[in-house]
């Protein structure tokens, strides 16, 4: 084992401070110190054990982050990388090292908000219920930090995107493959492009969803096209 002398004050006091040099001597876990005296004439007393000391150097884990709000488009394993959400009051959840303090912060150029807690559900997996003042549209830096039970630490920063805002459309054609392209009869296919403000995926056309695709990324100008159904169809403007 570490065998380190100590010269006792002259009130009886005496202390150590593990340095690095002794933390890589230990293994992670628990250890118990022993410890006797030995006064000027050489005389050594009885050996004392101290109660288990835990070594704990590992900073810990911090991952899985997830949004609840399932309008997101996000990677789960990277913390909120691109995540996109309606929700301005965000429910986070990840995993982490049982029994830690998470926090989680705003961050504004050099100034770091406490938005609150996160609360461990079960061991090692945690949630953030976000309920403060609703987070302003566009990009919001977040930052989590988790503390263990000896001050180790580990943050994580990334960011998310708020949009509370539905995308304004703006319809630039309509046609049918009819022979007279303002109508549409049943089994008609009838197209549309429109700009859109936000990324679309789908659109809803005569009551059905259909998927949207990007046509134009530079004017965001989007096609979508559906099959007019026979069941209850009447011939009409398209």
């Amino acid at each position: 084992g570490n065998i380190q002398k100590i010269l006792v004050g002259q009130d009886g006091q005496w202390s150590y401070t593990l340095t690095g040099a002794d933390y890589k001597l230990l293994d992670q876990g628990s250890f118990v110190a022993k410890v006797s005296a030995v006064d000027a004439y050489g005389n050594t007393s009885a050996t004392v054990s101290s109660s288990a000391i835990k070594v704990d150097t590992v900073p810990p884990a911090l991952t899985n982050f997830t949004l609840a709000d399932t309008s997101i488009t996000a990677l789960p394993t990277e913390l909120l990388k691109g995540s996109v959400t309606k929700d301005a009051t965000p429910d986070i959840t990840f995993k982490a090292e049982a029994g830690v303090t998470v926090a989680v912060y705003q961050v504004t150029g050099n100034t770091s908000t406490l938005l609150g807690n996160a609360t461990e559900t079960s061991p090692g997996n945690y949630q953030f219920i976000y309920s403060g003042a609703s987070l302003p549209d566009g990009l919001n830096v977040l930052k989590i930090v988790a503390i263990d039970s000896v001050g180790n630490q580990t943050e994580r920063t990334g960011t998310i995107t708020i949009d509370t805002k539905a995308p304004t459309i703006n319809i630039l054609s309509e046609t049918s493959n009819n022979a007279v392209a303002s109508l549409a009869k049943a089994g008609d296919v009838i197209t549309t492009q429109f700009t859109s403000t936000d990324n679309v995926s789908s659109v809803t056309i005569g009551g059905q969803t259909v998927k949207a695709t990007l046509v134009d990324a530079l004017t965001k100008t989007y096609q979508a096209s559906y099959t007019v159904p026979a069941t209850g169809a009447t011939q009409g403007p398209a």
